[in-house]
């Protein structure tokens, strides 16, 4: 036992001592078993550094693997290509941060090649000891042009005690072309790939993945390919994903949770049966969440799914979460069948917004305003199903307005969630348009009557203004006494035969003292029409206002509503009122003064 100590302790000095710094001299086309290539001479043993300082296409024709080495360097802006006939594993072991065991700098690129078309494994293998350090800021590309069985790899995982780190820099690519293997990684017991922002991981194939790590912000996750089946996620969190599979014929999918940053949706030829980009699968229960921390881009030819499961009663389906900005030119959908969960999550923190060119449908798509911040329809917005008002506004405008198809419906509109601007409902069912501004929550509804149809079409819009500016001053019927000072509704119909009782909530900012003598109101083109009411339904007071609804009797033309009574000003007044009022000192001598006024435009409340 001791002698064998003994004989071990000397062949680790022996390799020590012969353990050199080996530069390649071999010209632009060199075989690596030849000696004279190599300055010292010599083909570099284990234990060798190796230098590629200058561009050179080596052939690799070692059939004895593997091929131990210290540290492989690829400087001083070289390209080098490695052509492997035979199945070659390079056997990297440095652990020194200073002297990594693989090193592509700035400037420098390494094709790692399979020529061969049988069977070749060939790797480069960071798993020899624990901590293998590697650092890429060039461009590593792995390819096998001979269309090898198994073509070539990075490996950077075995076990927990044998792995690599291999870290990609700011301008540092890694480049999986046709035929070659799947990166090999793992997050534990650390990230064995980290993408650091500015990087970029390409896959190249058909088919694939992107590795497990720790991907960066402002990494890049890149798929390009003709073919027809798209790369798969192996990893949780990534930083950017552009996607552009104008060939792909097999849908993606993931398979578990996965967040990203930015997501660029470029094709998925979406045009084909499968060629969509989805986030779950009906092969497998559960539910799936995609996460775009940052924004979302859908190109003419991509078609983004959340679900198509057949299987329902809450047990599959798939959510797509969306923090920034959403631009739609392809198609957004869901294929779930009812009782799935397919949903579509506004949940930033920050105001997004929300262009839609394209195709936003989907029989079972719920849409969750889930931002405290609001969204802004920058195109107009068809929702294919229900909605949830859970938090936040949505902002549209005459040109962006949201629609709601026939038998939609929400849950949630509060005061800190609604439609702020005109809001369309499609469909002959009763419909109440969570609309409102700034703070104020204000739905106007409509129900009942007669001559309706499912494509008939309401748009509403609550406007925080003095109705009397808009519509000749205080003409009115008289039986009232006056009309609102701060509010009226818009309602219009695209239907000239539908008749419909008109439901208006009187809330704390009507200012309503008196509600059972608040009645609703209609401009008729020349005066404030008195309006015949069903039975009023008082709502909670709100000292010391009223609160409650008005309907009107069934109507057959619509226009602008608002409350009005035949008590004078100082029983039930409807006023102007200050709603909120704060002073922010910003320097010594400077304060900034915000409000919220009740009413926007009377000189006395400026």
């Amino acid at each position: 036992m001791k002698r064998f100590l003994i004989l071990s302790l000397l062949l680790f000095n022996l390799l020590t001592v012969n353990a050199a710094i080996k530069t390649w001299t071999g010209g632009a086309t060199g075989n690596w078993n030849i000696a004279t290539n190599w300055n010292p001479s010599g083909v570099p043993i284990a234990g060798d550094d190796v230098i590629f300082n200058s561009s050179a296409t080596v052939i690799i024709d070692l059939s004895i693997s593997p091929i131990s080495l210290n540290s492989l360097h690829f400087i001083n802006n070289s390209t080098v290509i490695f052509q492997c006939g035979e199945t070659s594993n390079f056997r990297l072991s440095s652990t020194l941060l200073a002297n990594p065991a693989f090193l592509i700098e700035a400037g420098s690129s390494f094709t790692f090649d399979a020529i061969n078309a049988g069977i070749n494994n060939s790797t480069l293998d960071l798993t020899v000891a624990t901590g293998c350090i590697g650092t890429i800021s060039g461009t590593l590309n792995i390819s096998c042009t001979g269309g090898a069985a198994n073509g070539p790899k990075l490996d950077t995982y075995n076990s927990a005690t044998e792995y690599g780190i291999i870290t990609v820099t700011n301008g540092g690519v890694i480049r999986i072309l046709a035929d070659a293997d799947n990166t090999e990684s793992s997050i534990t017991p650390v990230s064995t790939i980290v993408m650091q922002n500015g990087s970029v991981y390409e896959n190249l194939k058909n088919g694939g993945s992107f590795p497990a790590g720790t991907w960066f912000i402002n990494s890049l996750a890149r798929a390009i390919n003709t073919g027809a089946n798209p790369p798969s996620f192996n990893g949780i969190s990534y930083g950017n994903l552009e996607w552009n599979m104008p060939g792909q014929t097999v849908a993606s999918f993931l398979n578990d949770n996965v967040t990203f940053n930015n997501v660029n949706l470029i094709s998925t030829n979406k045009n084909a049966g499968n060629g969509e980009f989805r986030i779950k699968t009906g092969a497998s229960l559960g539910i799936n969440t995609m996460t775009v921390n940052g924004n979302l881009d859908i190109g003419v030819d991509a078609r983004l799914v959340t679900s198509s499961s057949s299987v329902p009663i809450g047990v599959n389906g798939g959510y797509i979460e969306i923090k920034g900005n959403i631009t739609n030119a392809g198609t957004i959908t869901s294929n779930g069948v009812t009782g799935t969960f397919n949903d579509f999550l506004i949940t930033g923190t920050t105001l997004q917004n929300f262009s839609n060119a394209g195709s936003f449908s989907g029989s079972n798509l719920l849409f969750s305003m889930l931002n405290p911040a609001g969204l802004t329809l920058l195109t107009p917005l068809t929702l294919p199903w229900n909605a949830d008002f859970g938090n936040g506004k949505i902002f549209t405008s005459t040109t962006n307005i949201l629609t709601m198809v026939d038998n939609a419906i929400y849950t949630g509109g509060s005061s800190t969630s609604f439609v702020e601007g005109p809001m369309k409902k499609i469909g002959d069912e009763d419909f109440d348009f969570p609309i409102g501004v700034g703070s104020i929550y204000a739905p106007i509804g409509i129900t009942g009557g007669t001559g309706s149809s499912v494509t008939d079409e309401f748009i509403a819009e609550y406007i925080r203004d003095n109705p009397r500016t808009v519509h000749n001053g205080n003409s009115k019927d008289p039986f009232f006494d006056h009309i609102s000072y701060v509010e009226y509704w818009r309602l219009n119909s695209s239907s000239t035969v539908v008749t419909k009782n008109v439901k208006m909530f009187v809330h704390p900012y009507s200012f309503a003292l008196v509600f059972n003598t608040t009645y609703p109101t209609v401009w008729n083109g020349s005066i404030w029409a008195y309006l015949d009411r069903i039975p009023a339904t008082a709502g909670t007071p709100s000292p010391p206002y009223q609160t409650g609804t008005v309907t009107t009797i069934l109507l057959s033309s619509f226009g602008d509503f608002t409350l009005a009574t035949p008590d004078i000003f100082a029983i039930n007044p409807l006023p102007i009122k200050l709603i909120t009022f704060n002073a922010i000192k910003s320097s010594p001598t400077v304060a900034l003064l915000k409000w919220e006024l009740a009413a926007c435009c009377s000189d006395a409340a400026k």
